[in-house]
């Protein structure tokens, strides 16, 4: 045998070796949700339906009938056997390359791996192995890709990329829940309820204490920091200003004994000021000029009218019997 023909055997063993050890088959029982990772290809098994057994393949769901083989980004899959309950599958997967060892084989492309082969177009990026558009170019429409996009820096804050939907958008939620450990300590906690909290600033300045309420005074002191409102003054917040007990606005007035607003009253209903009715005119205790109790005073005396009414119609119709 010449040496050239000793060289194409010995490639053509390496490389059939190299296949081999990259694409051999790796049978697995996996149940429901689970996940694993075969030569840098992350699988999910999702689910059973009617048809299909159901696969995620970075991002990437796909159906393969019962003892069939389909590729689903990448990976080659074939179900043997599963159970409904519990949810499990048996399944022999092929992966023919090592996605993620910066070598874009003649198996790979920016499709299935992105890791190795890049993204085809410059405004998009390769995250979590998927060519997604980058968010930090000016011409993004994304306001995020996975949930780190979305850190607003706060602690006390959950930031999430609501990928529901396309474009995605980031969802920032407050915490809210006293719980220790989480090194935060939300407003309406304390060191009571959190143990966070003793250690922990709620606030920096007084603008970070704004309650809304013009009639209050916002503070931010202590250590640790804590926000604090007084009220030096009564009345109602009203656009920004601190409105007197008394003032109307919008079929409400502003009362003197809570420093809230309360809806203006109907005709006939108890008041003692005249901002207290819909009519302007409080008499008598009661709105429009007319005493609390008005309408029942008058039933009254309608029933006692009609009442004796029929005992004057009764000695009438007596006297005439009796003559």
């Amino acid at each position: 045998m010449g040496l050239n023909k000793c060289l194409v055997l010995i490639c053509g063993c390496l490389v059939v070796f190299v296949m081999v050890a990259y694409g051999a088959p790796t049978k697995l029982i996996m149940n429901g949700g689970e996940s694993t990772v075969i030569n840098g290809k992350n699988i999910t098994f999702i689910g059973i339906s009617p048809r299909d057994i159901n696969f995620e393949v970075d991002g990437i769901r796909g159906g393969v009938e019962l003892n069939t083989s389909r590729v689903i980004n990448g990976v080659n899959m074939t179900p043997t056997g599963f159970s409904k309950l519990p949810l499990m599958v048996i399944v022999l997967f092929e992966v023919p390359f090592v996605c993620g060892d910066n070598s874009c084989s003649q198996y790979e492309d920016h499709t299935i791996c992105c890791a190795d082969c890049g993204c085809l177009a410059s405004v998009n990026s390769c995250v979590n192995n998927k060519c997604v558009e980058n968010v930090s170019s000016e011409e993004a429409s994304y306001e995020c890709s996975v949930n780190e996009d979305c850190d607003d820096g706060n602690v006390c804050t959950t930031d999430t990329c609501d990928s529901s939907a396309a474009p995605y958008t980031c969802l920032v939620k407050e915490i809210v829940a006293c719980v220790a450990g989480d090194a935060c300590c939300p407003q309406t906690c304390s060191t009571e309820t959190d143990k966070d909290c003793a250690v922990i600033d709620t606030c920096e300045t007084a603008g970070d204490c704004d309650d809304g309420n013009a009639c209050t005074t916002d503070a931010c002191t202590g250590s640790p920091k804590r926000c604090s409102h007084s009220r030096e003054e009564g009345g109602c917040s009203l656009q920004g200003r601190c409105a007197d007990p008394g003032t109307v606005s919008g079929g409400t007035f502003c009362a003197e004994a809570t420093n809230q607003w309360e809806s203006q009253r109907s005709d006939d209903v108890k008041c003692k000021e005249d901002f207290e009715c819909i009519s302007g005119s409080c008499k008598s205790g009661g709105c429009g000029g007319r005493s609390h109790g008005g309408y029942q005073i008058v039933l009254y005396i309608g029933i006692i009218a009609v009442i004796g009414a029929g005992i004057m119609h009764g000695i009438i119709a007596a006297r005439r019997r009796n003559n």
